[in-house]
């Protein structure tokens, strides 16, 4: 079984969440287009909508997070030296 660093899992949680997040608004896109659910009244509570601009804050992040790849960010970079494990 391979070993994941902290950077390849944190890339892998972010995939599944936009994954997650997009397949949702797919499927509710398609039942609202399709007459079968009306998404006005769920989201008529201001709690539904706040909820909902939280969620599409959080994809967008993670999509940049993902397109940003190879560039370091500092809320997630490590000022640690890395060890070196060559012994003699």
């Amino acid at each position: 079984m391979p070993v994941f660093s902290g950077t390849q899992r944190l890339k892998i949680a972010l995939g599944g969440f936009v994954s997650f997040t997009g397949l949702l608004i797919l499927v509710s896109t398609v039942l609202n287009a399709t007459g079968t659910t009306n998404l006005g009244l769920v989201f008529q509570s201001g709690l539904a909508m706040a909820i909902a601009f939280v969620v599409a804050l959080l994809d967008v992040a993670c999509g940049l997070l993902l397109v940003l790849e190879g560039k370091k960010i500092s809320l997630f970079a490590s000022h640690q030296k890395k060890t070196n494990n060559n012994a003699d």
